[in-house]
């Protein structure tokens, strides 16, 4: 006589493996976008358009990889890269935290456009968005 076969509940094992999208292309989003930000309400559609989608649109030719490694400027470090959430001016880290940005994202990310001229978002999935427009490079200044 055969045993009857006993039901084995099966634990769905979540995959803590992140997903590396270093050798995808660059995509941008203004959806989360801080709208009401000083440096935004001063901006002209003019200037949205040529100073800031047209250099992100730049970056959609390019790998996440090749964003991250662009190095220059005057200190010749790298031109992109994560900083961690933490370390945002104290009225910009309690936006980001009331959005409730800072339980999922707790690094931001920092993308140079030209010069001083920056912006500041947060990476989900491969997608950079956008949050702050920094013109001045005077959310995160440089210490050099």
């Amino acid at each position: 006589m055969k045993r009857p076969r006993r039901h084995i509940d099966r634990i769905v094992k979540q995959n803590n493996t992140r997903r590396n999208y270093d050798s995808e292309y660059f995509k941008w989003c203004f959806k989360s976008c801080f709208h009401t930000h000083a440096t935004w309400e001063s901006m002209g559609a003019c200037e949205l358009i040529n100073e800031i989608i047209s250099k992100l649109e730049d970056y959609e030719t390019q790998i996440w990889s090749q964003v991250k490694n662009a190095s220059g400027g005057k200190t010749r470090g790298s031109n992109n890269h994560s900083i961690s959430a933490s370390e945002l001016p104290k009225e910009l880290k309690k936006e980001y935290i009331k959005s409730k940005y800072m339980e999922k994202f707790d690094k931001v990310f920092s993308l140079r456009l030209t010069g001083k001229k920056r912006l500041i978002g947060y990476v989900n999935q491969g997608v950079f968005y956008v949050l702050w427009y920094d013109p001045n490079h005077q959310i995160f200044p440089c210490s050099a």
